[in-house]
């Protein structure tokens, strides 16, 4: 039997499977939005500019896993993180969130207000704002 590389899947590279695990207490809470339980994180300081919301679709662990609440702590807290333009995968991604999750995102608009959506990183962050930008 011959080995061969396949060209379709490449061979993950150790920064694809390197984890990183986040210490401390979720300073966030959960509510209900469109009865589903929703993990929300705000700045510790006081943020100028428009005020946003950032939608925080998770993987397999889900929102409440408990890195996946220091993750979105860490996004409230620091908002000056790393944007990356993934094109239509992106989008394909959140169009797809949009479709599944449309009784939530009214709920949100209903609690936040009106929002327009940008897409940030990988589809699973999606960044919301007033319109005000």
């Amino acid at each position: 039997m011959t080995s061969r590389q396949s060209t379709v899947l490449a061979t993950l590279s150790e920064c694809c499977i390197k984890g990183h695990k986040h210490n401390g207490d979720p300073a966030g809470g959960i509510i209900k939005l469109a009865g589903l339980d929703t993990y929300i994180a705000e700045p510790t300081k006081e943020v100028t500019g428009p005020k946003k919301v950032l939608i925080f679709l998770s993987d397999v662990y889900g929102s409440q896993h408990i890195n996946a609440m220091l993750l979105q702590d860490q996004f409230a807290h620091n908002p000056g993180w790393n944007v990356e333009d993934t094109g239509p995968w992106g989008t394909e991604k959140l169009e797809a969130a949009r479709e599944t999750f449309p009784q939530w995102i009214e709920a949100l608009k209903e609690k936040f207000g009106q929002f327009a959506f940008r897409q940030l990183h990988s589809g699973w962050l999606v960044e919301t704002s007033n319109g005000r930008d």
